[in-house]
């Protein structure tokens, strides 16, 4: 049972006071949340939502509660900070909190069967945003993560100061280490009674592609020094409303580095975890540039330079999110060979990759570039 000492000051008047400590010993969090009347979610890891003990010392006024010198752990992560509600009729909320190791993908929907995920992703169901409770937020505060896992990458050093006030919702900055690189963003959206619209910019620079990419899509597929910006706004009611309207820009830039797509997954590493022995294309820079409009991203500067070929993007390549496709033509040139058109299209997160030229030379080719024909699925690895 919950322990409690509390000084009570005019305990017989409206104005009545109180300070002390509570603690919470191990409870469960699935149990907490029925009592509240939510059912818990079937989550990816089932022992997510397990136990959380707290400790806190509080001051209650008639108008207003603080929790100072918040001490816990809430399913494994560590929490300290403090928390502070004013005007219990309209709650605002005030949050400085510092968390621990936080790996959010714990509680992700379970993995699809394997049957389900050999098939193209449908978009599915519309789901609607919840306008009205983000209408009515009243809070703000800082919130810093030790190390957070969101889709299989990890940031760290996470810091993010945030607001939510009559239908404006900001958080400014957004700040973290991201694989040796620096991730800066802001998100600022106006919610009102038929959509929120809400405008994302990100820079990413400097960030180290291979340990990326080997931890959200099994192996380094690109290795080199990374980054990656844009600013996108989207507008709706719904996800798909919000996806299908989303307009702006994004680019990315690789330094000198190298890429390999159809090697094997169980090439031995050497100390700084990369593989060793592994054949791979080497490049000196690739820059890609897209527009972005109703939610498909066409692609409209491309450039790629490598001692051992060149590479070209046809006009208009582009992918869709709302649609999940990707139509892409790349035009490959290799010394004393001809323009050999390689072709990526299909569901964007199980894309088909085909060589014109006949099966020989596609053969060929598809040695040459380190590509499969048919598999590629590192968007399906990243997202699924």
């Amino acid at each position: 049972s919950a322990a409690l000492s509390a000084t009570v000051r005019d305990p017989l008047s409206a104005k009545r006071t109180a300070s002390g400590r509570v603690a919470i010993p191990p409870s469960s969090i699935k149990t907490l949340l029925r009592t509240f009347g939510i059912e818990p979610r079937a989550t990816r890891d089932p022992k997510a939502l397990g136990d959380f003990h707290l400790a806190t010392e509080f001051a209650y006024a008639p108008d207003e509660l603080r929790l100072r010198n918040i001490d816990g752990d809430v399913d494994g992560t560590k929490l300290a900070g403090e928390i502070a509600v004013r005007d219990f009729d309209h709650p605002a909320t005030t949050l400085n909190l510092r968390l621990g190791e936080l790996d959010s993908d714990r509680y992700r929907h379970p993995r699809r069967p394997e049957s389900e995920d050999s098939k193209p992703s449908p978009s599915g169901e519309p789901r609607p945003l919840p306008l009205e409770t983000l209408r009515g937020l009243r809070l703000g505060g800082s919130v810093v993560v030790d190390r957070l896992r969101v889709y299989r990458a990890w940031a760290e050093s996470v810091r993010a100061t945030f607001s939510a006030r009559d239908g404006m919702l900001t958080v400014d900055p957004l700040r973290a280490t991201f694989y040796g690189g620096q991730l800066a963003a802001t998100l600022h959206g106006k919610v009102d009674a038929n959509a929120l619209d809400a405008t994302l910019s990100a820079d990413i620079d400097q960030f180290a592609s291979g340990p990326f990419l080997r931890d959200v899509g099994g192996r380094n597929y690109i290795m080199g020094t990374t980054r990656v910006s844009g600013t996108l706004r989207g507008t709706g009611a719904t996800d798909m409303e919000l996806l299908r309207s989303l307009r702006g820009e994004a680019e990315a830039e690789i330094g000198k580095g190298s890429y390999r797509f159809s090697a094997p997954r169980d090439v031995p590493a050497g100390r700084d975890g990369e593989p060793v022995g592994e054949q791979r294309t080497e490049f000196q820079r690739v820059a890609a540039h897209f527009n972005v409009r109703g939610g498909v991203f066409h692609n409209d500067r491309f450039s790629f330079s490598s001692p051992l070929l060149g590479l070209e993007a046809e006009k208009d390549a582009r992918f869709s999110l709302p649609d999940n496709t990707i139509e892409v033509t790349l035009l490959p040139s290799f010394v004393r060979l001809a323009t050999i058109p390689i072709r990526i299209h299909g569901p964007l997160d199980d894309p088909y990759v085909s060589v014109s030229g006949g099966d020989a030379i596609g053969k060929n080719v598809e040695n040459l570039l380190g590509i499969p024909g048919k598999g590629l699925k590192l968007l399906r690895d990243l997202v699924f």
